[in-house]
């Protein structure tokens, strides 16, 4: 009797972006922005997340409905990017909105996808307050310090394009964390989620299937019920 030892594969998990794979390895989360929330055209995306920028806080109040009424949906899996950026905008406004769709996480227990720039002390007090549910930073690229503090928290990291060049900070930082911890993502820029992966097994010295199969497990844990 010959056994068939052969089990599927994971697949590549792209957290946070705003393309479409024609790809069935690939599992993606689509990042909606609130101009396409009207659009007929992305309700073909299997899953996506939509959320109201800090940048745009301003049209938060214009598209707050529309905003709602797509986090209901069982498409959607996430809540972002929604977050604080000290760089950009009226930021108190910008917590005003955040903690509005925070609050609407909460109520609809959905994962939340934080951008976070120069904020990240007023984002921690959020997180006391609505750390119900599960929190990932997408494009991290800090210090070591930064993320495990953030991770001490219980708060996940998604990693980026900045991974693919040898100069950026979170190619050193990387291999210093938790594996239980980590996304990865290709947010809007024209990269193949399969590269990133590819590079962090290679910076992290293991097997490629190995990073799937963690990288999988995590979902599991951070995204409620949703099959990949």
């Amino acid at each position: 009797m010959v056994r068939n030892n052969s089990r599927k594969e994971s697949k590549y998990i792209d957290v946070h972006t705003h393309k479409y794979y024609n790809d069935n390895n690939i599992f993606f989360i689509y990042n909606k922005l609130l101009k396409e929330l009207e659009d007929k055209e992305f309700t073909k995306v299997k899953y996506f997340s939509v959320g109201c920028h800090p940048w745009f806080a301003d049209n938060y109040f214009k598209y707050k409905n529309l905003i709602s009424q797509n986090c209901q949906l069982t498409e959607c899996i996430a809540i972002g990017e929604i977050g604080l950026d000290r760089t950009k905008g009226d930021f108190s406004l910008q917590e005003k909105v955040f903690e509005e769709q925070l609050n609407l996480a909460h109520n609809l227990k959905k994962t939340v996808i934080i951008h976070s720039v120069r904020a990240y002390d007023r984002l921690l007090y959020f997180y006391k307050k609505y750390n119900s549910v599960k929190w990932i930073i997408h494009g991290y690229n800090g210090s070591f310090a930064q993320a495990q503090q953030l991770i001490n928290k219980g708060i996940y990291l998604s990693i980026g394009t900045d991974i693919l060049y040898s100069n950026r900070k979170i190619t050193k930082v990387l291999p210093l964390l938790p594996l239980d911890f980590i996304f990865f993502e290709t947010d809007t820029l024209n990269v193949n989620i399969k590269d990133i992966y590819k590079k962090a097994a290679e910076l992290l010295k293991i097997d490629l299937q190995k990073l799937k199969d963690q990288i999988l497990q995590n979902f599991k844990t951070v995204f409620y019920g949703y099959v990949v």
